[in-house]
């Protein structure tokens, strides 16, 4: 993703975050590699493959097990700073549900 444009990385961005709505496919994303590219691209990407990548981790975080790698790879700081910085409201409502999604059902990342 790293070297396509942009138009090409919101094409596929919105493709992984259709994937990630299936565990099956989720668990694929996260195991091929997939959560620091889509962090990297939440930080740096236009706002509408923010909105998207932010979508996806949203969409990771419905399974527990990845939960602990997303907060390993940045994932806290990145939605803070989207919070913060952004001016974009649906995006910053993403980043909202994104952090809500992180800490429901665990007192863990609360």
């Amino acid at each position: 993703m790293e070297s396509a444009s942009f138009v090409a990385q919101e094409k596929v961005v919105l493709s992984i975050q259709k994937l990630s709505t299936a565990v099956v496919t989720s668990r694929s994303i996260v195991g091929h590699g997939g959560i620091p590219p889509l962090i990297d691209l939440c930080q740096v990407g236009n706002s509408i493959s923010q909105s998207t990548t932010t979508a996806t981790l949203k969409n990771l975080l419905t399974m527990p097990e990845v939960r602990q790698t997303l907060v390993d790879e940045g994932i806290v700081n990145v939605m803070i700073n989207v919070l913060d910085y952004d001016v974009v409201l649906g995006l910053k409502e993403q980043a909202t549900e994104c952090l809500l999604q992180l800490t429901s059902g665990t007192e863990k990342f609360r």
